[in-house]
């Protein structure tokens, strides 16, 4: 009687460690196409270029804003950096921590990659730029973009440096990614 009372509590420790450790089922969905963005100057350069060149102007200065961001995604592939990886173990870590994933169906990274940001101490500052849709189980959803509803946490870095550092680009994105999934979740965690 002692060993079956003793093999079902060790099975009950058993079952109980491993529910304390499961990884939340929580779908993580990305954009399409899914590929660092940059929002820059290149809009604005469009918009003056479009009265002397037509609608080709705005295609240019989109495609001035696409090559940057190409330069900053080259940058961190020298790295060996792979967002997608080190955004799911964020969110992964985050919710095994708060347990609050019981109520969400999916985390849609809608956006992600750099834009221009206001003044700083140096030339042509930028930030990253997160939008982060969390879906419930309910049907409702909660819309989280960085660096909007993060002001106080923002990291700015030369853009002529992000295209060449992807030490610094890592960074940077690491911040972000940490910083928004914890004000997402909780600062608890």
């Amino acid at each position: 009687m002692k060993i079956v009372f003793v093999s079902l509590f060790i099975v009950f420790l058993n079952g109980c460690v491993s529910t304390q450790n499961a990884q939340p089922d929580v779908a993580i969905l990305w954009p399409e196409p899914d590929r660092l963005r940059f929002s820059g100057k290149g809009a604005g350069a469009g918009m003056m270029l479009m009265s002397s060149m037509g609608p080709s102007g705005i295609a240019i200065g989109i495609a001035i804003d696409e090559g940057i961001g190409k330069d900053i995604e080259n940058s961190l592939f020298a790295k060996g950096y792979d967002f997608k990886q080190q955004f799911r173990q964020r969110l992964e870590l985050t919710l095994t921590e708060c347990q609050c994933a019981h109520d969400i169906q999916s985390v849609q990274v809608s956006r992600y990659g750099f834009k221009s940001f206001g003044s700083a101490d140096f030339d042509d500052p930028i930030a990253v730029e997160l939008v982060i849709v969390v879906n419930r189980k309910d049907g409702s959803n909660d819309t989280h973009r960085f660096p909007e509803d993060f002001s106080h946490e923002v990291k700015l870095l030369p853009l002529e440096q992000a295209k060449i550092d992807g030490e610094e680009t890592t960074n940077a994105l690491n911040h972000a990614i940490e910083k928004g999934v914890q004000h997402i979740f909780g600062e608890s965690v």
